[in-house]
């Protein structure tokens, strides 16, 4: 039988780590564009434990950490957990989070902002159509570290690709997406 809970055991200790580095996202996000950025995916931002896999409280696996309201942009968080992984170090990124994306392409834009806290580099990858063809074409290798010391798969996106953008890309996108609210006489 398949221990649902097993990678939040594993990760329990790093989600105080995680939640502040998503409460920077939003924040950063926020005072740049002036769009509200919402958590949406399980647990996002919380340290309260939810046992049980995803689809048994209405989620999906893989899903992303944040919406940006009225944009079709969904972010997925995420970075190392130590100090010492240099900018030029690969970056890292979950299959499950690739493949939820390409599910729900193109009505979700999805991207993965990559927080390398020590050196204050924010850097974003774009799940499109490009990107998806260059996983099928396998550009970017599968690699299995043991961070937790426990084999874990990611795909390995080189700093240098041109896959790999800067945090002012990913705001400039969201700004020139953003759909702002229809309004009412009784909005006034």
């Amino acid at each position: 039988m398949i221990d649902e809970d097993y990678w939040k055991r594993v990760y329990k200790e790093s989600w105080d780590f995680e939640s502040k580095r998503i409460a920077h996202i939003i924040e950063r996000i926020g005072a740049a564009t002036g769009l509200r950025v919402l958590p949406v995916g399980m647990g996002t931002g919380s340290l309260a434990f939810i046992a049980g896999c995803a689809s048994k409280h209405g989620h999906e696996r893989g899903e992303a950490d944040l919406w940006v309201e009225n944009t079709n942009a969904y972010l997925e968080v995420t970075g190392p957990q130590v100090e010492h992984v240099p900018p030029e170090a690969a970056l890292w990124v979950r299959p499950d989070k690739v493949e939820n994306a390409r599910a729900h392409f193109p009505e979700h834009d999805t991207w993965l902002v990559h927080v390398l806290g020590a050196h204050g580099l924010i850097r974003a990858i774009r799940f499109d159509r490009e990107f998806f063809c260059r996983i099928d074409r396998k550009e970017f290798r599968l690699i299995t570290p043991k961070p937790h010391g426990v084999v874990e798969t990611y795909f390995e996106i080189p700093a240098s690709s041109s896959a790999v953008r800067t945090f002012d890309v990913l705001l400039i996108h969201l700004k020139s997406q953003f759909t702002p609210r229809p309004t009412s006489l009784n909005d006034s």
